[in-house]
């Protein structure tokens, strides 16, 4: 991962805190989109997604269990600028 999407991490985690409720809410909203995406994939091989969603919600050691849904994200620490790409770099591929 470059230095620009590890510091836009903390946004989209805090854009999906403000749109679903819990991680369950979550899992379950993406395995609903999912069907939309590919009703005939999630027909050969759903229940792998469903299994690992179910083991997200029943394991302790889940991160889904270790980790409230509303934990505070305003301190997460940033990428210095050392880290960051600039537009040049991303365009030339340096």
């Amino acid at each position: 991962m470059t230095g620009v999407q590890t510091c836009a991490l903390p946004i989209f985690a805090q854009m999906l805190q403000n749109k679903f409720d819990s991680w369950e809410d979550l899992g379950r909203n993406y395995l609903i989109g999912r069907q939309f995406w590919s009703y005939e994939k999630t027909k050969e091989e759903g229940h792998l997604f469903e299994d690992a969603y179910q083991r997200l919600l029943d394991m302790k050691s889940s991160p889904w269990n270790k980790y409230p849904w509303d934990m505070d994200l305003t301190d997460t620490k940033e990428v210095g600028d050392a880290n960051k790409v600039s537009k040049e770099q991303q365009i030339n591929g340096k």
